[in-house]
């Protein structure tokens, strides 16, 4: 008789049904997980494993996915983001990175924080006739990402002002995430099933702040993704062919210039392949070089040495890690207006490693299908370092944004580690209940962060809670972002 695949007691256990001579016997372990990864593969007859045959296509999701990012309509920039599209705007003018003309700064005006003014220690108004030099306050990277879009805007649309290039930022960073998305189930689908691959990539693409911010207008996050998911599938793809390694270290270079607090993640991998492989560390290592090479020549050049980056030219205007690792650690977490497991309650799954069962599978996914490369201990070491060194900040919350905004670099990790986490979940009615459940709140809350308007003059939650007098107001849930946009909700036109 064909086995059957129960759940009892956290574990796995392996009913085989004999003739009415023979008694039940309980195989091992990993005959067991052999077992529900076929089962899982195979989709069954059942309605959803059809729905994912018909729907795991690369050009549909890519098409759904545009759609769903593209609508709301809205094009504009937050201030934090405002500097990636003065360097998409500077390069499609001709004048490189130098913002000056771009900004459209006119003579005695204030600096505004997200640019730096070289010499850095000159105050007071603009003064282009005195010397004065504008660069963007948060690195070039992602606004040298989106001037290919710039460049193709201006042939439907015509450029003249600094504002006409929102609708490129916003082409831009839907590609980002977009992309982002569809390499995430690519490397998904060379360790596990397509069921969970499509399930692991729907909860990225719309139970994250990947949907209600990176996708919405261009932030740092969009490209960063873009390159972090290119280094895991990469680094997924060097189980076959060592030569990927070299792929994955030109993506996170790339994402150490999109975003310098990707070093962290770098260095992560780069230690872990110095110690298990020099050749591939080589590889990796050395096509990390020129991007980040780039970066440094570009701080030496315009900020006058190599380890002077735009934030931190930025940062000097605050006492930037003078925060409350307390409340910086917890409110990225469960903050009702910031955190993590707040906004996305999805990843409170993520507990489920404590099962033995979740442990087992990815151990045998990582000994199995990866050839011993350990995703997801890799994983949880990129996301735990990149959320350790947003705590002590004093804007851990993100300022004038929606959701853990500090933190969304750490998401795609996340999303590996729920992979095991479905492949056990999903053999057992309840669980898979739960996982709807969650995944269906995650989506309600960035789709109304995606859609409403907390840029507005009006129903603004930012401007009524007296946010930047108050940013305590986070961690009151009557007064929660969220709880706000649910009474109070406008579209973004």
């Amino acid at each position: 008789m064909k086995p059957q695949v129960g759940d009892r007691e956290q574990g796995l256990v392996l009913v085989v049904e004999k003739s009415d001579e023979a008694s039940r016997e309980t195989p091992s372990t990993e005959e067991a997980l052999t077992k529900l990864a076929e089962n899982n593969d195979a989709g069954g007859p059942s309605l959803i494993g059809r729905i994912v045959r018909w729907a795991d296509n690369p050009f549909f999701l890519a098409l759904l996915l545009f759609t769903i990012y593209m609508f709301p309509p809205f094009a504009g920039q937050g201030s934090d983001a405002m500097g990636n599209a003065l360097v998409s705007y500077a390069l499609y003018r001709g004048e490189g990175l130098e913002l000056s003309g771009a900004s459209g700064l006119k003579p005695g005006a204030a600096v505004p924080y997200y640019v730096v003014r070289v010499p850095l220690e000159k105050t007071g108004g603009f003064d282009p006739e005195g010397g004065d030099k504008l660069y963007s306050g948060f690195g070039v990277g992602p606004g040298i990402f989106a001037a290919p879009f710039t460049f193709l805007s201006s042939l439907f649309m015509d450029i003249r002002s600094f504002g006409d290039v929102f609708w490129a930022m916003k082409f831009a960073s839907i590609f980002g995430v977009l992309l982002s998305a569809l390499l995430l189930r690519a490397a998904f689908r060379k360790f596990t099933s397509a069921n969970v691959a499509l399930l692991a990539m729907f909860t990225y693409a719309l139970g994250t702040n990947a949907y209600s911010l990176a996708a919405q207008e261009l932030w740092q996050h969009s490209p960063s993704h873009l390159c972090l998911t290119a280094m895991i599938f990469f680094i997924v793809s060097a189980v076959k062919n060592p030569r990927f390694y070299a792929a994955a270290g030109c993506a996170a270079g790339c994402a150490f210039v999109m975003r310098p607090v990707n070093a962290l993640v770098l260095v992560v991998f780069g230690f872990w392949l110095l110690w298990s492989n020099r050749k591939h560390f080589a590889l990796f290592a050395s096509a990390a070089l020129p991007p980040v090479i780039f970066q440094f020549a570009y701080n030496w050049h315009a900020l006058g040495s190599p380890l002077r980056f735009g934030q931190w030219a930025v940062a000097r205007q605050f006492d930037a890690w003078g925060g409350s690792i307390l409340d910086g650690g917890l409110g990225l977490l469960i903050s009702p207006s910031r955190g993590l497991f707040v906004f996305s309650p999805i990843f409170l799954l993520l507990l489920l490693w404590l099962c033995p069962s979740v442990r087992a599978i990815a151990r045998k996914t990582s000994a199995g299908n990866l050839s011993g490369t350990p995703i997801f201990a890799l994983c949880l070491a990129a996301a735990l370092v990149l959320y350790a060194i947003m705590v002590k900040r004093f804007d851990w919350h993100g300022g004038w944004s929606y959701g853990p905004r500090q933190i969304l670099d750490a998401v795609p990790f996340l999303v590996v580690l729920l992979v095991p986490v479905y492949e056990s979940a999903l053999s057992v009615r309840f669980q898979r209940l739960m996982i709807a459940l969650l995944l269906a709140a995650s989506i309600f809350v960035h789709g109304l962060g995606a859609w409403c308007n907390w840029y507005g003059r009006t129903n603004n939650w930012y401007i009524e809670k007296e946010f930047s007098n108050h940013p305590e107001v986070v961690w009151s849930l009557e007064d929660s972002i969220i709880v706000y946009y649910v009474k109070n909700f406008r579209l973004k036109f």
